[in-house]
């Protein structure tokens, strides 16, 4: 055995990896990833073994069942990692939380088209109530909201549809030690996904057609049946389902060149509504329109 092996199996052992559990010293992500660079560089092989061991024992995913019937959870959000750097022109202010009567950024503002402007916090709290269903009785959740982070299996950087932001084949928890792996594009981590996310998620879906044909695929391989998901009940479903109810009204009534319209649940996005030109929207409402009649 390599001394880099060695090492990255001590760590693990220490941290009770073995034991199929995230504890809570696995926050150390700097020392894991040392270790798992280290063995990279002296035994590919077993890096590459040992990363597909550790994603299919510890990713958490949405389960299939909300896939087959929600399968973008949030068609109206789109990514903007911008929106917290920028200013709002429209010179409003905090008036709740953070320093009040402070400038505000342009998050959950809405683009142009309607969108609504998210740094990836809407889809980090799409599991902040959640508990997990681990494949090994006794994961704590505490461990899993303190070291799992939220990553997209196709960054959204390179993505042409705003909808696959919250397409749930492109969503899965990451332990912190292997997130930013996910982003390196062709590296183990990002296969192993993505292979994960063909297998398990049905490519013909009547409304994700489109979306799977917007995404680039591994050559195909039989994929691990998915081992952690999100426990997921009706209510959760049904709130889901409501806002973009609300978001399709809000764009149909504005693409209408109404003014008076419901809010949305986002008050910086209400303040800015007004300025949508309703041609701009009309796209958006009705694919919204379309994709509610259909889930």
């Amino acid at each position: 055995m390599s001394d880099g092996l060695a090492n990255v199996l001590q760590f693990l052992r220490q941290h009770k990896v073995s034991r199929n559990r995230i504890p809570e010293a696995i926050s150390d992500a700097t020392t894991c990833r040392e270790w798992l660079n280290e063995l990279e560089k002296c035994d590919p092989n077993e890096y590459g073994t040992l990363l597909t061991t550790l994603i299919d024992k510890f990713a958490v995913w949405f389960p299939t069942e909300v896939y087959a019937k929600v399968p973008v959870l949030l068609p109206h959000v789109m990514r903007d990692n911008e929106c917290r750097k920028q200013v709002c022109n429209a010179g409003h202010r905090k008036t709740a939380k953070g320093r009040i009567g402070e400038s505000r950024d342009l998050w959950s503002t809405p683009s142009p088209s309607g969108y609504l402007r998210d740094d990836n916090s809407l889809i980090k709290n799409l599991a902040s109530s959640l508990d997990v269903a681990w494949a090994s009785p006794g994961t704590s959740i505490g461990a899993r909201k303190r070291n799992y982070v939220a990553c997209h299996v196709w960054p959204m950087k390179t993505a042409t549809d705003p909808w696959l932001n919250s397409f749930i084949p492109n969503l899965v928890w990451l332990p912190k030690p292997l997130d930013v792996l996910s982003d390196h594009e062709g590296h183990v981590v990002q296969v192993v996904l993505r292979a994960r996310a063909q297998a398990q998620f049905d490519l013909s879906h009547r409304t994700a057609t489109e979306l799977w044909k917007a995404l680039p695929r591994v050559s195909p391989t039989e994929g691990a049946p998915l081992q952690n998901t999100f426990r997921i009940s009706p209510s959760w479903i049904e709130a889901r389902v409501s806002k973009i109810e609300r978001i399709a009204k809000i764009l149909e009534m504005r693409a209408a060149g109404h003014l008076d319209v419901p809010s949305s649940g986002h008050s910086h996005y209400d303040l800015h509504v007004a300025e949508l030109a309703p041609r701009e929207v009309r796209t958006l409402a009705d694919r919204l329109s379309n994709y509610r009649s259909q889930i």
